[in-house]
């Protein structure tokens, strides 16, 4: 990422007149200039931490789908401007007085300069407790744990720094009631002669061997009918809501803490990026609905007794939905190897570390070749 791409907003020093930005460590604002630093402000009904405050700041599932919902944002707060990729399709907003240079997720110089609007704003959003220098150390230890990867690839990601991001995310509760119908199977076994043909599809055949004849114990199932039901509650079920990462990429991130979730304040997002929402919350919760769905289908298939089962029909329904627009923290870095963009994740409240990187031909081909010669090696030895 260069040096002049896009940031949120700047906010200045009431002292000096400088930058301030968000100092992960402290948790506050902190001046470029002279060091002072500053509280975050936030809403007073909303800045108490935990999970009372967290859930407040829901809102019922049908209130956010009414055709009439206004998400965008409507504090006072200074508009921002948007910066579009012509290639992946992200869009970060930015400050009035800086420009956009590369696309903060794939590192594509085509990118260009939207009209100032007020963009959906998030209700939560998770601070980044992870400065830079942390992460960056945490992506070097996780470069150097690649064996079979180009020689360069070092190099070309340092090229490329973290870019610190807060990516949106939508995120679900939901409670489901799911009942289901099936025929459950149990096995059991019956011995029969070695000319018995009285087998069907289900049947399983053992057969053993003795000195006089051949004896043929073969296993059939019992079917008999099943049904039942089951309650089940989800709680911060989340959906990345980014057109600049790819969603499988994003939700390998796992460690997020959604109990240190604060209430939105422009001033966690100083010095650092934020996308715009790039999926709209219909798409995102049937995303959501289809998880849960393949969820329970798994319990109901666990809850059928015997040893095996067929014919399995679930059906669900949802109550007590709820949702919430969240700013989750990300270390970015996009870089390009032989035509393809490859991404790394940090997770920036804990250092988690994903990503992609491409494979070196040579270094597979080197050590098949060594194994091969190990081989060999061995082989002399034990035929001498």
């Amino acid at each position: 990422m260069s040096s002049d791409a896009v940031v949120t907003k700047r906010f200045r020093c009431p002292h000096c007149g400088g930058s301030q930005a968000f100092e992960p460590r402290s948790g506050r604002l902190r001046c470029d200039h002279c060091a002072a630093e500053e509280n975050v402000t936030e809403s007073v009904t909303t800045a108490n931490d935990g999970v009372d405050s967290h859930h407040r700041r829901r809102r019922g599932l049908d209130e956010g789908l009414n055709a009439d919902a206004d998400f965008t944002d409507r504090r006072p707060e200074p508009e921002v401007f948007v910066a579009g990729c012509e290639e992946c399709g992200a869009e970060v907003s930015f400050g009035e007085l800086e420009l956009a240079s590369r696309c903060t997720f794939c590192g594509s110089p085509a990118v260009s300069s939207g009209a100032s609007r007020r963009p959906i704003r998030a209700s939560s959003v998770l601070p980044f407790a992870v400065d830079r220098h942390t992460a960056e150390r945490a992506f070097s230890r996780w470069l150097g744990r690649l064996w079979f990867r180009p020689n360069d690839l070092a190099s070309l990601a340092i090229l490329h720094q973290l870019a610190g991001v807060y990516v949106p995310f939508w995120s679900f509760d939901a409670e489901v009631d799911s009942s289901w119908t099936a025929e459950a199977g149990t096995h059991y076994y019956v011995n029969t002669d070695s000319g018995s043909d009285d087998t069907s599809d289900d049947d399983y055949t053992i057969q053993q061997k003795d000195a006089r004849s051949k004896k043929r114990r073969t296993r059939h199932t019992r079917w008999e009918r099943a049904w039942g039901r089951r309650h089940d509650r989800y709680v911060d079920l989340l959906v990345c809501a980014s057109h600049g990462l790819p969603r499988e990429l994003a939700d390998s991130l796992r460690t997020y803490n959604m109990r240190k979730l604060r209430a939105y304040s422009a001033g966690y997002l100083a010095g650092f990026r934020a996308e715009e929402y790039g999926v709209a919350l219909e798409p995102g919760f049937d995303f959501a609905r289809r998880r849960v769905e393949a969820a329970q289908r798994q319990k109901c298939a666990s809850d059928i007794r015997g040893d095996t089962h067929r014919s399995l029909n679930v059906t669900h329904a949802f109550s007590s939905l709820m949702f919430q627009a969240l700013l989750l923290p990300m270390w970015v870095s996009a870089y390009r190897y032989r035509g393809r963009v490859y991404r790394f994740l940090v997770n920036g409240e804990t250092g988690e570390v994903v990503g992609k990187a491409p494979w070196s031909a040579l270094k597979i081909a080197l050590f098949v070749l060594a194994l091969a010669a190990l081989a060999v090696v061995v082989y002399v030895l034990w035929r001498r």
